[in-house]
């Protein structure tokens, strides 16, 4: 059973991520993305009856990130209907530094090897975090196949927020 203050938090970040990008701060909209989507992967982590989780686990990015993958974004219908462009993007996360490093350029001054600095705002596209915040409401959506005591309707809800989000912002 989900505590409801968590699924408040969830829906926050979610929340976040579409006003930022809405306001077009594009970095930080990826930020709160990928942060929506590990910390949907951490409550059904440490909500798991099929096996044992660690302190370590639900802190480690890269696990997060996998268990994301596996359990709440490709196995929602929603993933199977992405353009082969954007499935393309989704399937590249599998190496689990890719979103790290995504997650680290929304937040941080990034140093070239020629000492050139680059803001987040330079380097995360609008199509990325576009991308980023749709499979973060498709993450949180399926979080309603495994736990119980989410609000009534939540998956219908978040899919209908996402679906709207990805209309609007990624067309073909």
């Amino acid at each position: 059973m989900i505590n409801p203050d968590v699924a408040t938090h969830l829906e926050k970040y979610f929340k976040l991520s579409r006003t930022y990008f809405k306001e077009g701060d594009y970095a930080l909209a990826a930020f709160f993305a990928i942060t929506t989507i590990e910390e949907t992967a951490k409550v059904l982590i440490s909500h798991s009856t099929s096996r044992e989780w660690s302190f370590r686990e639900i802190h480690n990015h890269r696990e997060k990130y996998l268990s994301a993958l596996i359990n709440l974004i490709t196995q929602n219908p929603e993933y199977e209907k992405l353009p082969d462009r954007w499935g393309e993007e989704v399937e590249s996360w599998w190496d689990t530094k890719k979103l790290m490093q995504l997650r680290n350029d929304a937040l941080y001054i990034n140093i070239g090897k020629n000492e050139e600095m680059r803001t987040p705002a330079a380097v995360i596209s609008a199509k990325q975090a576009a991308l980023l915040v749709y499979i973060a409401g498709v993450a949180l959506a399926e979080l309603d196949e495994y736990i119980s005591g989410l609000p009534s309707g939540w998956k219908k809800s978040v899919l209908e927020i996402s679906d709207t989000f990805r209309q609007q912002y990624l067309k073909e």
